[in-house]
C-alpha cells in the first residue's frame, strides 16, 4: 500500500493543484460555466440515447436539441449576486474563500 501511494503522489499532488486553481475566485465563473454544460449536454445525450430505446423510430442525435441545451447550462452557471467572486460571500464562492467565524457566539444574518 505504501508503494501504492507513493507511486501515486506526483499525480495525487497536480491533482491538488489543478483543484485549487480551476476552484480559485478568479476562474469560478468560467469552472461552473464549464462544468454545468458539460452536465447539460451528457444529461440531452443520455436522454435521447433513452428515448432512441424507448422508441426505435426516434431520430439518433438531435444537434439543436444538444445546443439549446449547452446554451441553457451556459446562462445557468451565471452569477446572481453583485457580490459574487468576493471574500466572505455566501454561497459557493464563500464557501470556497472563507465563510466569516461565527464560533465566537454572534449569529450570522441571513
Amino acid at each position: 500500500m505504501k508503494t501504492l501511494r507513493l507511486a501515486l503522489r506526483p499525480f495525487l499532488v497536480s491533482l491538488q493543484r489543478t483543484k485549487n486553481r480551476l476552484f480559485a475566485p478568479d476562474l469560478l465563473l468560467y469552472t461552473n460555466t464549464a462544468i454545468t454544460v458539460a452536465m447539460s449536454i451528457s444529461g440531452d445525450l443520455m436522454q435521447q440515447h433513452y428515448q432512441a430505446i424507448k422508441k426505435p423510430k426516434a431520430p439518433d442525435w438531435d444537434k439543436r436539441r444538444t445546443t439549446h441545451m449547452a446554451l441553457a447550462g451556459s446562462f445557468t452557471a451565471w452569477p446572481d449576486s453583485p457580490n459574487y467572486g468576493k471574500k466572505g460571500a455566501s454561497g459557493p464562492v464563500g464557501m470556497l474563500t472563507g465563510i466569516p467565524d461565527v464560533t465566537d457566539g454572534e449569529s450570522r444574518s441571513a
